[in-house]
């Protein structure tokens, strides 16, 4: 897949990722 994804859709995931994981 060649999708466009927005860096500030990412960097929200992976901060929402992380927070998560480190609880």
């Amino acid at each position: 897949s060649s999708h466009v994804i927005p860096i500030e859709m990412v960097e929200a995931a992976f901060f929402t990722d992380k927070t998560e994981i480190v609880g």
